[in-house]
């Protein structure tokens, strides 16, 4: 197509048809194509490359699977069942699933590129596949989604002292004796060190006291009594699993009898990873971890109490938060080459989350963040049916905090629970060097030991002069960054370097000091506080360590004055600061609320500790300090496990509850004594949705707040991607089951719109005994709050529901205000959290009306008190191009080409392109069954190019026959190209009319009217008039534009069916 052909107003004026192809834009972005004739595209020319996709396939997974009549039986489970993988009927289901995916997957050529099936939790397949071939795909009507392969990145010695856990008579482990007895934690993460002491199945055979002495061992009477008793098999503290129908997978360095009684499953998931990244050399392809990351979390969540110690100094005791838990491990993260933190493919992570459900998980902790924000990715609908299977997802809120609304996928999703992270009471043992002389810098200064040089523990303790080192060249950075060859060699020699982060890799500064005579190095951080230096191992002979910006900055003052002090330093890995926090604090880092993706939904649920939590650490770590078998880590990533780990306390004493439950006891147990990072503000809740978990309270909530399958996927209803068909979601609305967000079961409630008045519904569920219970309201600032009924009687397990009425008063617009309602009797506090959002004005986005003259209300809700003005645009009949012919598409598989000359006669392109204008407001384009010449089934598809170099697919409706249409609001200007594709015509081709509307500012054609409210007053509802008159036959667009003389604040379109 030449880069000038482009509609201009002697084929159409520019109010109208150019104005169509840009309203598709807003609705979309998905690969980039390029037009023939101009540049292309470098991605355009990949489009036979092979890549991971992942396929959501239209039939239900085996987790939703309800049967159909002369097929196979249900298999989704009855209502208090597990799912069970292994029944014939899930067997004989899933393989028809798995056969209708390799069909898929030959129909477009692909014949050998499955990487995975997903039965369970999601029906689907990874595949590598050309991006001409999922879009193939993707135009078929057996395929829901396709979406290209992602990455997903990973994001406790005083902790359960600190949680409550060993109160007396009051604790869960020691007053409830509750320590997750056979509760199934799935960690899907980096994998497990099989050996940690936290994972082991067996204790030392009993002894007499005697012969633990001195004397049993250092004298022959003692040695002769007590050798019986030392040569006894260790004891299992853990009898096998019951009902488990996992794996223990063999692999690199992990074999199935690594698995024991305690760590009771081992998978690993590389396909997807491998087909986007290299493999670390130190990386295990096997459950093993090499990342330390996994063995952090399993222990944190499940480990037994064991003594920790840091280079071979004994710290404290440490137990994970449920010690008689079972733990199953799913490695689905990897070590890209020289990375110290793994990196996930989605479609790995996929098919470890479809295992752990069939497994038979309990609990699957999920310390896994995405860069989407998204409620809908697979790994979205995958926790999802987790939850229908009876499984709880606990996530990580993300580490991109402290930015509001940092929430991404999957933790913004409803069904799971989401925590933030905040610092715990205690102690932490940082290592340190030591400066022992000038007295004004003398001190201990944490510090980190670098992964790539050789072991201070065997190296030191060496004590020096401490030399800036000076390599006499600042061109790249500074020049004591040890770039280059070092000039101040004869100072250097037989001392230790200070050097400073930045410039080149840490092993070649390293190397440059060691090459000029230096013994050790101490590196400073250029930004912020201590990383681990990683490089390759081998490639110096002297340790090296580092230490922050800060301390960094106070010893190269020190060494720039001038003045004849000398600097001495001590490198000595026994030598430990004691650091106290006094814990409540959020980490800076922790992610945000508002929930972007689903703002009537509150995000995080809870915080709880993952700041410099000390818990396993892997001896064989690929890039870290090895020989290490505990660690201190921070980040959401840490916070989850304390909360998997209470969660199976929890599930241990309340078998039957729901994941639904389980999140609702420790969301509204929760406390709220926490502040945000700067130690004094009161944290609110988008820091820490509800409040910091208190697991002894969570025991006993009193009222939980239920949520079923149903609701969730009424909940999707109302978001741009149901989970289910249009006709279940009117089903699922019939028999009550909200759709919109305001009111789905969760125990909080958030308004991200409120315009003076909004009521929304909760249902509670009383799982204790009798009682009476009465709401109490702390309203947010501005915010009248009215709950009806106030006070709830209600018997063990009846189901109570109640309204919350939130109102305007005096709240500032566009800021959010926070309050919370607690349902309350004399042992009882049921806190929920409130969110709410005032804004000025809200109307509705459509309304549709028929007849060539006649009229329409609609009310607007007005939040502020001043002008109101409203304008028409339109109404505007359609532009129709008639009598277009398109053939027959007999192998039903649509595929955009750049190369207009190349189309096949399966596909109708608009030539010349379409041009929108700048200030247009809305376009649509259609096709009608009534306006093609057979029973036809044609597909719509819209594309904006502009400068016709780069083309991105922004609209799409492929429906089952040939009425299809695309509509965008706020279209940008440029120009579109329109595909209309013969997916599957009733003769060998067909003719069809495409109708086009665009509506624009300004475009008053003097058919349409409105008659308003003098003026707005705030928390009043004003009825707005629409009248028309003088249409032809045919479908009329406009759009009523609603202002307060200074801005747009809503469009509402108007559309005239005739």
């Amino acid at each position: 197509m030449p880069a000038d052909s482009t509609i201009d107003n002697s084929d159409i004026t520019r109010s109208r048809f150019s104005r169509l192809l840009g309203l598709v834009l807003c609705c979309a972005s998905v690969a980039h194509v390029a037009i023939a004739g101009t540049a292309l595209d470098p991605d355009a020319q990949t489009q036979f490359e092979e890549r991971v996709y992942i396929v959501q396939m239209a039939e239900p997974a085996a987790l939703n699977y309800a049967g159909r009549p002369g097929g196979i039986a249900a298999t989704r489970p009855r209502l208090g069942e597990r799912f069970d993988s292994r029944s014939g009927n899930v067997r004989a289901y899933s393989r028809e699933l798995m056969d209708a995916h390799d069909a898929a997957l030959q129909s477009v050529g692909a014949y050998d590129g499955k990487l995975y099936s997903y039965r369970y939790t999601f029906n689907g397949f990874a595949a590598r596949l050309t991006p001409v071939q999922a879009q193939k795909l993707r135009s078929r009507k057996n395929v829901l989604n396709v979406w290209e392969d992602s990455v997903r990145y990973l994001y406790t010695n005083d902790s359960p002292i600190f949680l409550g856990l060993f109160d007396a008579g009051a604790g869960l482990i020691t007053g409830q004796e509750l320590k997750g007895e056979d509760v199934v934690i799935g960690v899907i993460d980096s994998g497990i060190a099989p050996e940690h002491p936290s994972f082991t199945d067996t204790r030392e055979a009993d002894m007499p006291r005697l012969c633990r002495s001195d004397w049993a061992e250092s004298s022959l009477l003692g040695i002769w009594l007590c050798r019986r008793f030392k040569n006894r098999d260790a004891v299992s503290t853990f009898d096998p699993p019951a009902g488990w129908t996992g794996q223990c997978e063999s692999g690199d360095q992990f074999t199935a009898d690594l698995c024991n009684n305690k760590i009771i499953g081992a998978r690993y998931y590389i396909d997807g990873f491998l087909e986007r990244y290299r493999l670390d050399e130190n990386e295990f392809m096997s459950p093993r971890d090499a990342d330390g990351h996994g063995t952090h979390i399993a222990s944190t969540a499940a480990g037994n109490e064991v003594r920790a110690s840091l280079a071979g100094t004994d710290i404290d005791r440490v137990v994970g938060m449920a010690p008689r838990a079972r733990i199953a491990v799913y490695k689905a993260c990897w070590l890209e080459p020289g990375q110290i933190r793994g990196s996930c493919a989605t479609s790995d992570l996929q098919r470890a989350i479809e295992d752990a459900v069939a497994d038979g998980v309990d609990i699957i902790n999920y310390s896994v963040g995405n860069t989407d924000i998204s409620i809908s990715d697979p790994d979205d609908l995958a926790l999802l049916a987790a939850s229908d299977a009876g499984v709880l997802s606990v996530v990580a809120a993300g580490n991109d905090g402290p930015s509001a609304g940092t929430i991404l996928s999957p933790s913004g999703a409803p069904w799971v629970l989401t925590v933030g992270a905040s610092s715990r009471i205690g102690d932490k043992f940082e290592e340190a060097i030591r400066i022992n002389s000038p007295s004004n810098v003398a001190d201990d200064y944490p510090s980190r030991e670098a992964s790539f040089t050789p072991a201070l523990v065997d190296e030191g303790p060496i004590t020096a002069e401490l030399v800036l080192a000076d390599d006499g060249d600042s061109s790249g950075g500074t020049t004591y960054d040890a770039c280059q060859s070092i000039v101040n060699a004869n100072d250097l020699d037989g001392q230790v370097a200070l050097l400073q982060r930045g410039g080149c890799d840490f092993q070649d500064k390293v190397a440059n000091v060691e090459a000029a005579g230096a013994i050790a190095a101490v590196v400073f951080n250029n930004q912020s506080d201590l990383i681990i230096m990683s490089g390759t191992r081998g490639s110096v002979t002297i340790p090296a360590v580092m230490i922050g910006q800060a301390d960094g900055q106070l010893l190269l003052t020190e060494l720039q004055n001038e003045n004849e002090n000398v600097v001495e330093v001590t490198l000595d890995k026994t030598l430990f600061l004691t650091q106290t926090d006094d814990g409540n604090v959020m980490g800076s880092f922790s992610s945000r609320g508002p929930n972007l993706t689903a703002p009537d939904i509150l995000k995080p649920d809870v915080t709880a500790p993952g700041v410099n939590i000390l818990a396993g650490q892997t001896p064989d770590v690929a890039n870290g300090v090895r020989n290490e078998n505990f660690q201190y880590l921070t980040g959401t990533s840490m916070s989850v496990p304390h909360v998997a780990g209470v969660a199976a306390l929890i599930r241990e004493a309340h078998p039957d509850w729901s994941p639904a439950a389980i999140k609702s006891a420790l969301m509204t147990t929760s406390r709220q004594n926490v502040t945000k990072s700067d130690r004094t503000t009161p944290a609110d809740p988008f820091d820490f949705g509800a409040g910091h978990i208190a697991p002894n309270n969570a025991i006993d909530p009193g009222l939980v707040f239920e949520a079923v399958k149903e609701d969730y996927d009424a909940f999707t209803c109302g978001t741009k991607e149901p989970r289910v068909t249009e006709e279940q979601c009117q089903q699922l609305a019939d028999a009550g089951f909200p759709t919109s967000a305001l009111d789905l079961n969760v125990p909080s409630i958030s308004v991200s719109s409120l315009v003076a008045e909004q009521t929304v519904r909760r249902r509670v569920t009383n799982v204790g005994p009798a009682g009476q219970y009465t709401a109490q309201v702390s309203a947010p600032p501005g915010i009248d709050v009215d709950v009806t009924p106030s006070v709830l009687s209600l018997g063990t397990g009846e189901v109570g529901t109640f309204d919350v009425t939130l109102s305007t008063s005096s709240a500032d617009l566009y800021e959010w205000q926070f309050g919370s309602l607690s349902w309350n009797d004399p042992t009882h506090v049921v806190h929920t959290p409130i969110a709410v959002r005032p804004v000025p004005f809200l109307a509705p986005v459509e309304s549709i009306a028929s007849g060539r003259s006649g009229s329409l209300q609609f009310d607007v809700q007005f939040g502020y008190t001043g002008t109101y003005e409203a304008d028409v645009a339109g109404l505007a009949a359609p532009f129709i191009l008639e009598n277009i012919t398109v053939a027959d598409d007999p192998t039903n598989g649509y595929v955009f080409d750049p190369d207009a000359e190349n189309l096949p006669a399966s596909v109708w392109r608009s030539n010349p392109a379409l041009v929108v204008a700048e200030d247009d407001l809305y376009l649509r384009v259609a096709l009608f069954n009534d306006n093609t010449a057979g029973d036809d089934d044609l597909d719509l598809y819209v594309y904006y190019c502009p400068g016709l170099v780069f083309c991105s697919l922004v609209g799409v409706s492929g429906e089952d026959d040939s009425d299809e249409q695309v509509d965008v609001l706020f279209p940008l200007a440029g120009e579109y190209i329109i595909d209309v594709h013969g997916f599957d015509t009733e003769a060998a081709s067909t003719t069809f009319d495409l109708f086009i509307w665009t509506v624009g500012p300004g475009d008053n054609l003097g058919n349409l009217s409105v008659s308003t409210p003098s003026e707005a007053i705030s928390g009043e509802t004003g009825t707005i008039s629409v009248s028309w008159d003088g249409l032809e036959r045919q479908t009329h667009l406009g759009a009523i534009t609603h202002g307060d003389g200074e801005e747009t604040l809503e469009v509402t379109v108007i559309e005239i069916q005739n």
